[in-house]
Parts: structure tokens; sequence; C-alpha cells
């Protein structure tokens, strides 16, 4: 299967994501009254003896957003989810250090999520009191849920290298979570843009190994996208501007509009490699069918992002990458 013509997206690395994170600390550390930088001094000095190969662990990105919030935004406009400073103060380290490209499986409960179930919950419902309920999964949902995941990346990798190599560089942690029974909305997936890294997964979504590399794939895409927009926006649109957006019933600001066909191209691509791999032993039916069901969307929608966009140059490197596979799917003449 040819791959001519295709472009590709550079994102920053996690290192540089490090790199950013103790630069904007050591800023925050000078705007603070001298009262409140005690633990972030520590923190500093912490985080300055670390190796050189070793990763910042995600708890700090979200203990991070926290202080700035408590400190310097008004609750009224950003709601606070709490982790607890107390807990980052008083026990040097409890984040989980990696080296690149290594990647941990976590539940809320762990010491090492940024979050607790309570904590997902209110970060994932953007902050709102109801709605989404998260919870833990059993040890039995995380022993099943850590093998589809095995099984999801062997196959990735034997099928499309590059992109497996590039996910292994975006993902630092996967949080394993289940619904729970009050939950009056469902969720498969989830990242922020303030953890990068980091995705939660629903166990209850992935039942086999295409739906769980699937879902993989998706959260994993956003977090890539995650690492350009910490460094400058895809477009200069307003959130008062929506648009159509694929998989979702409402419209959305043009940032959002990007992600989604973002999501969507990669896994068009990705799929379609996969049902027209002779190494793939799972059902090719079932992977071409996850093809379609994203690329279809993404080539219905993808112009109103070239002609309503008012793209940065993060944004124009991400549409030439929609374009590319959206050129490159329609080349095989089997969608």
């Amino acid at each position: 299967m040819q791959n001519h013509g295709m472009q590709s997206i550079k994102f920053p690395s996690a290192n540089q994501a490090d790199k950013d994170l103790i630069a904007s600390l050591q800023h925050l550390h000078d705007l603070l009254p001298i009262a409140h930088t005690g633990t972030l001094s520590r923190l500093l000095e912490t985080l300055s003896n670390l190796e050189a190969d070793t990763l910042v662990g995600p708890i700090v990105y979200a203990w991070y957003r926290e202080f700035t919030l408590e400190y310097l935004v008004e609750m009224a406009e950003a709601p606070l989810v709490k982790i607890g400073i107390e807990r980052l103060g008083t026990g040097w380290p409890v984040w989980q250090n990696l080296s690149q490209g290594e990647f941990s499986i976590v539940t809320p409960q762990h010491g090492s999520s940024p979050y607790t179930a309570e904590g997902w919950s209110l970060l994932l419902n953007e902050g709102s009191s109801g709605l989404l309920k998260i919870v833990s999964p059993t040890d039995e949902q995380l022993e099943q849920f850590t093998t589809k995941v095995d099984d999801a990346l062997k196959l990735f990798e034997a099928i499309a290298a590059k992109q497996y190599h590039a996910w292994c560089d975006a993902i630092r942690m996967i949080v394993a979570v289940a619904q729970g029974v009050d939950s009056e909305i469902s969720l498969a997936g989830g990242s922020s843009l303030f953890l990068p890294g980091v995705m939660v997964v629903n166990v209850d979504y992935c039942s086999d190994t295409l739906e769980t590399l699937a879902t993989l794939v998706h959260e994993a895409a956003h977090v890539q996208l995650n690492s350009l927009c910490s460094h400058e926006p895809l477009c200069l649109n307003t959130a008062a501007e929506r648009f159509e957006s694929p998989l979702r019933a409402d419209a959305r600001p043009m940032e959002g509009v990007i992600h989604a066909n973002y999501v969507c191209a990669t896994l068009a691509d990705l799929f379609m490699k996969l049902s027209e791999s002779p190494h793939c032993s799972e059902p090719r039916e079932q992977a071409r069918k996850i093809a379609e069901d994203h690329y279809q969307p993404l080539a219905a929608q993808v112009e109103q992002i070239a002609e309503h966009a008012k793209l940065t140059p993060a944004g124009q490197q991400t549409l030439g990458y929609l374009q590319s596979v959206i050129k490159h799917c329609a080349e095989l003449a089997t969608l």
C-alpha cells in the first residue's frame, strides 16, 4: 500500500513539553507572592535534579493547573478541580517518572493518576457538577483491559510502525476508568489540553482488539494535536462561531471542528492500512467499516475548514494532513 503524497505533522516532543512546563512553573513562581512560593520552589528544585532522559509525570501538569487556577484566575470563571496540593507538597516525589517511549496504565485511585475518580468526572464535565460519573474499574476489568491494550498495540506496530512510534512518543499515561451506574451520559475516552501525554479510556468501550485500538488512537490524536495547541491555536476564529463537526450532533467552534477532523483522518488512514494489510488477522470487514465511518464525515466536512477557518501555521499544517488523507483514501477507489 503506497503512501505517496501523504503529509505529516511535526509535533513538539514530550521533552520539549516538559521544558515548556518548567519554564511556565518558573514564570509562575516569579509572579506569586512570597507566601505562596514554598511548595513551588520545592517542585522546581526536584525537577531540576531529574536525570536528562526522564519525563515529568502527568500529575505535575495537573498540579500546575490547579495551582494557577487557585491563585491567578477568578474561580467563577474557571471551576477548580482539586487534586490536593498538600499531597504533592508533603511527599516528594509522588509522580511517575517515565523514560522516553514508556507509558503506564493506572486507575483513578492510583497515586500517580492526576485526579481521583471524582476529579476526572469534574474535569471531563468541564467543571459542571453532574451528568458524567466516573469510577475506578475492578481488578478483573483492569486486567482484561491491559491485555486488550497489549494486543492492540502489537497489531498497531506490525501494521503501521511509524504511526505506532509516534503514538508512543505522545502518550505517557492511560487512565483506565469505568462508568458509574448513575452516570447520565456515556464516555468512551477523554483528554485535556492541560494534561499532555494523558488519555482517559472507559474499559467498557474496548470490546475487542480493533475497538480498543480505535479508542487508543482516537484519544492519542487529541493528545498529539493538543501539543500543537499548547504553543499556538489552530485557528483564530472566535468561540462564538459554530460549524458542523464530525462525530457530534451539535455545532462546535472551529478549533473543535479541526480536532474532530484530525481524529477522523488519523483513524481512516490507519484502519484503511489495517484492512489492506496481509498481516492483519483481525476481521477486515470491521477494520474497513471503522475506516469508512471516519473517512465519510472527513471528506464531507473538511472543505469548510479550508473555506471558513482563519488558520494559524499549525492549523495550515493540520489542514494539509487532512487533505492528503482524503486524497490517499480516494486513490484506493474502494471507499
